[in-house]
């Protein structure tokens, strides 16, 4: 099997391996995506924002390096942000993941904890809101649940 670089592409055996552009922006991009979506943003959200960074227009939540630039008019797709994210979680040891878990049900939390002085007053907003809060943290409990019982 021939020798590569970091973007697949084939390399002599002899030199050595170069660090290419394209790299570093695709290393920058997971690791913004990964920052976005512990935010809580979504998918689509989170293209459209690499996408304005990518133009100038927004600035990054995670550092730029110094020599990465970006193509004229560069833009993500949902999908490509998608499987950059399951890519990136596959890579990840599992006891990140469990942190990953711990901060999204955090994350449910704070936001019931919020709601709490709408639902007291019977606020039907806060009430529909909290529920679907709830599900969404039962859900993660349920499947975490299933997966310790593997």
């Amino acid at each position: 099997m021939p020798a590569r670089n970091t973007d697949g592409t084939i390399r002599n055996a002899r030199s050595p391996m170069i660090l290419k552009p394209r790299s570093i922006r695709a290393r920058w991009v997971t690791d913004e995506i990964l920052r976005c979506k512990r935010t809580g943003l979504s998918m689509a959200v989170i293209a459209v924002h690499i996408g304005h960074v990518g133009q100038g227009h927004e600035s990054p939540l995670f550092p730029l390096p110094d020599d990465i630039e970006f193509p004229a008019g560069y833009r993500l797709s949902e999908s490509a942000v998608f499987k950059a994210y399951h890519k990136a979680m596959n890579q990840q040891p599992a006891i990140n993941a469990e942190v990953f878990r711990k901060e999204d049900t955090a994350r449910c939390e704070e936001m019931y904890l919020k709601l709490q002085s709408g639902i007291s007053k019977g606020d039907p907003r806060h009430i529909d809101t909290g529920a679907r809060a709830c599900s969404q943290s039962k859900t993660q409990w349920i499947c975490r649940r299933a997966r310790a019982s593997e």
